[in-house]
């Protein structure tokens, strides 16, 4: 058996990365690798733990482990799922490996979330958003609103399809297993044109009730009038339009990351910030590939 392991420093910080199999340890991101002074063999693994000194401080696991066995070897990432290197929180601890290879993808997400932006402003010259004027509705905003929530199963569908889900007529039952691999639930955005305005979780309980439709107030309210217009205008609110749109920008960077999904030193980046961003354990790092071999995307397990 092969695992792959992060050693933290006694403050969290990630300081190297080590391969274990039955009967030797050695650190991955040192050379030489085998051989050198970070490789040990011995009988099984609770002689090379013992070896390591686990009785001395470098425990497997628990909150003050050094080691923490990591759920992706070295090399490999998760489709159109961004995560960090190093364990916490921040705005810039999450990046997306495959980039290159998703540059039109990006591109094409940034760009309707700019037209998304531009409408939002456009309805706030007109209305402003403070208090009791985040419930008024009409057709331009329920124009936005199903536009932005289209967009976000468009993000919702492509991660599902990068990841080998294979889906013909999908629904929320099928999105919310995004929540806890992405980490959705867990992104809080604030509004730079609107400062007054308190963060904004368009996904903060999503998944934990069993509804993941009722879950989505905005994702609910768009369903109800697209289907049933005079009965449901009313929901068509400024508010779910606002979260609409606050949740295609969560989407858009969970798979990402900041800069590339806003594009550094953009409008859009200038736009939006990241108030509440997922507290990343060690075992959900991504690790570099330490050789020639390079990154893998492999999908993940639903």
């Amino acid at each position: 058996m092969t695992d792959h392991y992060a050693q933290l420093d006694l403050e969290g910080s990630r300081v190297g990365t080590w391969e274990f199999t039955d009967t030797e340890c050695y650190r991955l991101d040192s050379e030489p690798r085998r051989g050198g002074l970070h490789h040990y063999t011995a009988a099984d693994q609770d002689a090379l733990w013992t070896l390591l000194g686990e009785k001395n401080g470098w425990y497997k696991e628990g909150p003050t482990a050094t080691f923490h066995r990591l759920d992706l070897f070295a090399g490999k990432f998760h489709r159109r799922m961004a995560r960090p290197e190093q364990p916490g929180r921040g705005r810039d601890n999450i990046w997306y490996p495959g980039e290159a290879e998703e540059r039109t993808t990006i591109a094409k997400a940034r760009g309707q979330l700019a037209v998304l932006t531009r409408k939002l402003e456009e309805l706030c010259q007109t209305v402003h958003p403070e208090g009791t004027n985040l419930d008024v509705y009409g057709h331009d905003i329920r124009n936005l609103l199903i536009l932005a929530s289209t967009e976000v199963e468009a993000h919702w569908r492509g991660v599902l399809t990068a990841n080998g889900q294979v889906l013909e007529r999908p629904n929320t039952a099928d999105y919310v297993k995004l929540a806890a691999p992405m980490r959705l639930r867990e992104y809080s955005i604030s509004i730079g044109a609107f400062p007054w305005l308190g963060p904004i979780a368009p996904f903060g309980n999503w998944g934990t009730t069993g509804k993941p439709t009722q879950e989505l107030a905005w994702y609910a309210a768009y369903n109800e009038t697209k289907h049933d217009r005079d009965g449901q205008f009313p929901r068509a609110t400024l508010r779910h339009a606002m979260e609409a749109v606050c949740a295609s920008v969560v989407m858009t960077v969970a798979q990402y990351g900041l800069e590339r999904a806003l594009g550094d030193g953009s409008l859009l980046i200038a736009n939006y910030a990241l108030v509440d961003t997922p507290d990343w354990k060690p075992a959900d790092l991504y690790t570099p590939p330490y050789d020639a071999a390079g990154w893998t995307g492999v999908p993940f397990a639903f």
